[in-house]
């Protein structure tokens, strides 16, 4: 099964979510989502592909197919376009997810949404394999519920029209934000059957990487914000005149910024961001 999954997490147009039943990494949440698509006696390891495509396919443990399975299904034509956009505050954990969900063809049925945090590399034990075991693509949150979202978008959606929810949720401290990855879907339901319409997915490590920001307003008069970049207490800002002599520096106290330029000479500075993910610098204009 672990193989398997390997071989169709890098397809291009794929996206796996892994969901544990009766151990440690199962919830109450997870089981009410994912037992259902059993008739009978649950068995592991197992897989449906597309949330089994309005019922064409049924939960198996054939792992030697799913990957032709999966690349068959992969290369259909999505009926909707659909984007994720987070955002994370390193210091309190907070996560915010927007989804948004655009037709191009007409359809008609009930519509959902949702968005899983599904974290790699969790290291622990594993039946019938070498331990310590690493698991991968793990299931630990649906940001929708085992439901998912209805209610944003119509039974009978206006074409190249925006549909757009939100989720918040605060990210335990247990969890390794290094290795978390999200997966957002938009799909159908038709009576008891669902299918997948399209998914999209997005590595936590974007969220964490410290690679820009900018400086409002710019230019300055009194005060100068840093925008757009997770700031962490600790964190330095410096601010260097033209000839690069240090004129002003502060400790970040909380997670956003202004700092006081007010007794700076008119001209141009260097502002320094410098961060635990390293060191960025900017210009602006004191006038």
């Amino acid at each position: 099964g672990a193989t398997a999954l390997a071989s169709i997490k890098a397809l291009p147009k794929t996206a796996v979510a892994v969901f544990h039943y009766s151990d440690i990494y199962a919830t109450t949440e997870l089981d009410s989502y994912f037992v259902p698509y059993f008739p009978g006696t649950i068995y592991t390891p197992s897989a449906i592909i597309n949330m089994g495509e309005k019922g064409r396919y049924v939960i198996n443990a054939n792992s030697s197919a799913w990957l032709q399975d999966m690349n068959d299904m992969a290369n259909a034509v999505s009926p909707v376009q659909f984007s994720i956009s987070p955002t994370y505050n390193t210091s309190t954990r907070q996560l915010n997810v927007s989804v948004t969900s655009n037709f191009k063809y007409l359809e008609t049925s009930e519509y959902y949404t949702n968005v899983y945090i599904v974290e790699n590399g969790v290291v622990g034990t594993q039946v019938n394999a070498t331990n310590p075991y690493t698991h991968n693509n793990i299931v630990r949150k649906m940001l929708g519920g085992p439901a998912g979202t209805s209610g944003i978008i119509p039974n009978t959606p206006v074409l190249n029209t925006d549909y757009t929810n939100s989720y918040s949720f605060v990210i335990p401290t247990a969890w390794n934000v290094n290795n978390l990855e999200l997966i957002g879907m938009v799909y159908r339901k038709d009576g008891t059957t669902k299918n997948t319409l399209n998914t999209a997915k997005y590595a936590f490590t974007t969220l964490l990487s410290t690679t820009d920001f900018t400086l409002s307003p710019n230019p300055a008069h009194d005060f100068i914000a840093l925008n757009d970049i997770p700031l962490n207490i600790g964190d330095t800002v410096s601010i260097f005149n033209i000839n690069g002599q240090l004129v002003l520096e502060e400790e970040v106290k909380s997670e956003s910024v202004e700092i006081n330029i007010a007794d700076l000479p008119l001209g141009m500075y260097l502002i320094k961001l410098k961060t635990e993910s390293g060191t960025i610098t900017k210009k602006f204009i004191k006038e």
